[in-house]
């Protein structure tokens, strides 16, 4: 799997980790099938914090 840059977007809020967080990724078209299934697993731990 390549290295990837992922940040979270704290979308409803202007506060810091609240609202609903959203994990993004750029340049996502450029992945396979398989590396976005991954990739949305592990975003979804990372929201979870």
């Amino acid at each position: 799997m390549r290295k990837l840059k992922v940040f979270q977007a704290d979308a409803f809020t202007n506060t810091h980790f609240a609202g609903n967080p959203a994990g993004v990724v750029f340049d996502a078209h450029l992945l396979t099938d398989m590396e976005m299934q991954y990739l949305s697993l592990h975003l979804i731990e990372m929201c979870k914090c």
